[in-house]
């Protein structure tokens, strides 16, 4: 279908890396709707063509081109989805007016300058939606999401560390922290949350059998295109250092890997998943 001829219902998609744009198209399919992509060129998979009604390739810093596009196609809403490394933000070499205004500011941390591209979106008419309407199953529930169930002690350690991962989150700083028997092991900061599991791996005594890694949204992040993800790399990371337990925040975490295959690598390796609401979301 052309992307000027009006659709029945169509929503829009601003692709970045992985396989994140591709779960979101798959979810509106499933709920009946056409998708229009604009791929980030360089970034997004060229695979996406061949997954969607309407597509095109734009360069990182056409925002204004990219608005434009979702106008013809006339998308109900806007979805960001992708990974998006903070340096190609800053290596975008022909930076149209739109997105020169959105650089401009002081704050250059990858949560002010999403929303502020969300913002640009929606001033020029065009609703930014929620992607976890779009998620379906991989978007991790609330409870014990495999078949290992954590054991008493390993509670013990949740009931320590959650509300410290809760105020940690708060300081923006990273998602995640490694405990063990009443002690932090580290904090997420750089490296990621697989860095950091193997990290703690490396202090003295290690990570070790028994350790919980708990991975929240920071707080400062607009929960409609950017939340936490996890997937087999994670399950891989912790039981290559024997950790046993893995908890998100339910409603609010994304699997990317297909969900069944998810639990078993998780199940495999004896690693109990558990997803928990935050405070307010029950």
């Amino acid at each position: 279908m052309p992307a000027n001829e009006k659709s029945a219902d169509r929503v829009g998609i601003i692709a970045g890396a992985g396989p994140l744009p591709f779960i979101v198209a798959e979810g509106a399919a499933a709920r009946g709707l056409e998708v229009a992509v604009a791929g980030l060129e360089g970034i997004a998979s060229p695979e996406l063509p061949s997954r969607c009604e309407v597509f095109t390739s734009i360069e990182p810093g056409e925002l204004g081109a990219c608005i434009e596009f979702f106008r013809i196609s006339s998308v109900r809403e806007v979805l960001l989805c992708g990974q998006i490394d903070h340096s190609q933000v800053f290596a975008v070499k022909r930076p149209d007016e739109l997105m020169r205004s959105v650089l401009a500011e002081a704050d250059k941390r990858a949560e002010k300058l999403l929303g502020r591209i969300a913002d640009a979106i929606e001033e020029h008419g065009l609703p930014v939606g929620d992607i976890r309407g779009y998620l379906g199953r991989h978007l991790a529930g609330e409870g014990t999401l495999g078949q290992v169930e954590p054991s008493d002690e390993i509670l013990r350690d949740l009931e320590f560390a959650w509300p410290l991962a809760l105020r940690f989150v708060e300081l923006n700083i990273g998602q995640a922290l490694v405990v063990r028997g009443g002690v932090v092991l580290a904090a997420e900061a750089l490296e990621g949350t697989d860095g950091m599991i193997r990290r703690a791996a490396e202090l003295p005594g290690g990570a070790g059998r028994r350790a919980t890694v708990i991975k929240l949204p920071l707080k400062n992040k607009d929960p409609r295109f950017d939340l936490p993800v996890i997937g087999i790399d994670t399950v891989r990371a912790m039981a290559d250092v024997g950790a046993s337990l893995l908890v998100v925040a339910a409603g609010q975490t994304i699997i990317v890997d297909r969900p069944d295959v998810f639990t078993e690598a998780a199940d495999s390796a004896g690693i109990a998943v558990f997803g928990r609401c935050l405070p307010g979301d029950n």
